[in-house]
Order: structure tokens, then C-alpha cells, then sequence
């Protein structure tokens, strides 16, 4: 007899928390027999089957009493990813889930081949996310020195328009920086273009590194 874990999970997890865990108590103190049945029953997980252990590594099977099958608490908990504990105080299992891992950035930004000067540069934002962002001129460059990033200072106030832009996702803009008017003619070394970008939440912040020979 073989069950797809998915179709009945929601009932027969509920079930083996209530019963798998409290059976022996269960029986004594409700004067309560019951009769179990081994099928031989297997369990299968998005089509792959799965091995059944209780905390030691030992096998457990599932069983079944008056129709109900009953599946043991901590193996498929297990199986699905979540963690298992017990509370001997209150008598309940504890199910936990993992957290979710922040999604992944997926914006990118590169210096345009050829456009490379002491005094600006082309850049090109990619946006190969599933959300918008948005983005104004602003920007700052930081110098690599030693192991470290250091912003560089500028000569003078750095003015930028007030204008936002929209980066769709699949989006790229091309876009030009003329630093020479904030920080002068960069030195050789090696250099960074930093530019914030928002998503209505935290948003993120891009880099794109370049060498100034």
C-alpha cells in the first residue's frame, strides 16, 4: 500500500501528534484497547520514497487502527524539513519551521567596455529580478586600499538632479557618470562606483569596480 505524503498529510500529521505521542497514557488512563495493523506501508515524498527513522536512526513503520493510518510524528516532520521537540511539561510537540532565506539580489551593475576615462565612465544597470527598482543620480566612488574599500572624498559638493528612474525587472539602462565634476581627474588605483538603488522596502546597493591606469 503506498500514500502520497502531500494528499493526506495535513489529517495524518494531526493525527500521529495526538495519538503516535500519547498512546500508551492514552490507553491506561481511558481503559481504552485498540488494535494495530502493519501493512507493510510506504511513504513517498514527491515520488521518492522515504526511510522512516525514529531519533536514534532506528526504522518505525506506520500503522493503522479502525482505518486511520498513523504516521510517526518526528520522522515525517523530519522528512519536510522542520524541527522536532517536546514538551514533557505541557505534553505538546513542537514543530518548527526553518526560516526563509532572504531572496537573492539579482541586480547588476557594469562598467560600459570603452567608456572608461580618469575624468567619468558609462555604466549599465541590470535588473534581472522579479521586482522594480528605482534609482536617482546619485552615487558615491570608494578606492580600494589595501583589503579594504575607503570612500574617496570629493573635491567639491556633489549636486544631483531630483529625478528618479525605474528599473523594471528584465530592465537595462545605460547611464554615464562624469565624476571629474565632483571628485576631479581620479589618480591611478583602483576604484568603485557605489549606487543605491530602492525597492520600497530595505532595497540594495550596486558596485562596479574599475582600475584607473
Amino acid at each position: 500500500m503506498k500514500f502520497h505524503l502531500r494528499s493526506f498529510l495535513a489529517g495524518v500529521l494531526l493525527c500521529a501528534i495526538v495519538f503516535a505521542m500519547t498512546l500508551s497514557a492514552a490507553a491506561s488512563q481511558a481503559g481504552v484497547s485498540k488494535t494495530l495493523y502493519y501493512k507493510d506501508i510506504k511513504v513517498s515524498l514527491d515520488g521518492s520514497a522515504l526511510t522512516l527513522t525514529d531519533s536514534e536512526g532506528r526504522p518505525v513503520e506506520p500503522f493503522i487502527i479502525e482505518g486511520t493510518t498513523y504516521l510517526p510524528v518526528r520522522a515525517i516532520s523530519q522528512a519536510l524539513g522542520l524541527t522536532v521537540d517536546w514538551d514533557e511539561t505541557t505534553n505538546t510537540v513542537l514543530l518548527t519551521q526553518p526560516a526563509s532565506p532572504a531572496p537573492a539580489v539579482k541586480v547588476s551593475l557594469t562598467l560600459k567596455g570603452g567608456s572608461l576615462t580618469a575624468g567619468g565612465a558609462g555604466f549599465v544597470l541590470h535588473n534581472d529580478s522579479d521586482r522594480d527598482y528605482w534609482f536617482s543620480e546619485e552615487y558615491f566612488i570608494e578606492q580600494l586600499t589595501g583589503d579594504a574599500w575607503k570612500r574617496v572624498e570629493p573635491k567639491d559638493d556633489l549636486l544631483f538632479l531630483m529625478s528618479v528612474f525605474r528599473l523594471q525587472p528584465g530592465a537595462i539602462e545605460e547611464f554615464t557618470v562624469h565624476w571629474v565634476d565632483g571628485y576631479g581627474l581620479l589618480p591611478p588605483g583602483t576604484y568603485r562606483l557605489v549606487k543605491p538603488l530602492s525597492d520600497g522596502g530595505d532595497g540594495t546597493t550596486v558596485y562596479a569596480e574599475f582600475e584607473i591606469r
